[in-house]
């Protein structure tokens, strides 16, 4: 057995118009996060790129002194002094940089990373109750 019933309304009832307008602030809310998330997004995406090319070109340079030291030790040359102190701050200084820079990335991939999905509670049914039956005597 199938039963349709049909109202017709001539006009919305108030409540109802309420209750679109409420869907529609907050529908045009959700697309205002979604946009402003994905911009933030992007942004994040390039200071990432950003920061892995410095980080590159840091562990570059260390690499390069890192050379220049060795052929200048196999060479059986020292450099004067105050240009093995300064070649070794500018070590120091590249380390430090690489350091915090790997620490920035940490930080950008934990920012970036999408949150973990929240389980949902499964909803317990209701059981319906069962009318007695009566037998006749």
């Amino acid at each position: 057995m199938h039963v349709h019933i049909y109202h017709h309304w001539d006009q919305i009832p108030p409540w109802a118009a309420a209750l679109s307008d409420k869907l529609d602030l907050i529908l045009e809310g959700i697309d205002n996060i979604m946009s402003t998330f994905d911009d933030l997004k992007a942004a994040l995406d390039t200071i990432q790129a950003d920061v892995t090319t410095v980080t590159n070109g840091v562990s570059n340079l260390q690499s390069q002194i890192a050379t220049l030291t060795s052929e200048l030790a196999k060479a059986g040359t020292a450099l004067p002094a105050a240009a093995q102190t300064a070649l070794d701050a500018a070590n120091q200084e590249a380390a430090g940089i690489k350091t915090a820079m790997d620490a920035v990335a940490a930080g950008l991939t934990t920012a970036t990373a999408p949150p973990a999905p929240t389980p949902t509670p499964t909803p317990t049914p209701t059981p319906t109750p069962v009318p007695p039956t009566t037998t006749a005597p």
